[in-house]
């Protein structure tokens, strides 16, 4: 260390496109996790290009009083695919289903202990209603309290 600052542990959440759910729990890591010194970033599996964070995820992080943080601001998000890079600098890597899981042991599997369950699998909301992304979130934050 040095500067006199901690260095944060990455926990790195990855999910299928990278504009709901992972930057959902991402967003919830950041904002319940800061005080430990972690600094939560996401990713996905199928990402073509990027594009920011789904309406209605950024609508239910704002209902649920997620603050973002300067690190990580989540109402600036634009997704990003999963890549080595990511996975080497992460600390910890968290499927948002156990599926994604495998994606990343069977296509990552030199990073395979780095993988953490999150203890539960998250609905995908893309498409839905507000009320899909509040349950998505509720799963997510209720995971993030526990790790």
């Amino acid at each position: 260390m040095s500067g006199g600052g901690e260095e944060k542990k990455i926990y790195l959440f990855v999910c299928t496109g990278n504009t709901c759910r992972s930057p959902m729990a991402a967003a919830a890591a950041n904002h319940l996790l800061r005080d430990r010194g972690i600094l939560a970033v996401s990713a996905g599996l199928s990402v073509p290009y990027p594009a920011p964070i789904s309406r209605n995820a950024l609508l239910a992080l704002e209902k649920r009083g997620v603050v973002p943080i300067a690190e990580n601001d989540f109402r600036h998000h634009l997704s990003q695919p999963l890549t080595e890079d990511l996975l080497r600098a992460a600390d910890r890597v968290y499927g948002m289903t156990d599926n994604h899981s495998f994606v990343i042991m069977t296509s990552f599997p030199e990073y395979s202990g780095k993988l953490a369950p999150l203890g539960v699998s998250v609905p995908d909301p893309y498409g839905g209603d507000e009320a899909e992304y509040l349950a998505a979130l509720d799963a997510i934050l209720d995971a993030v309290k526990k790790l």
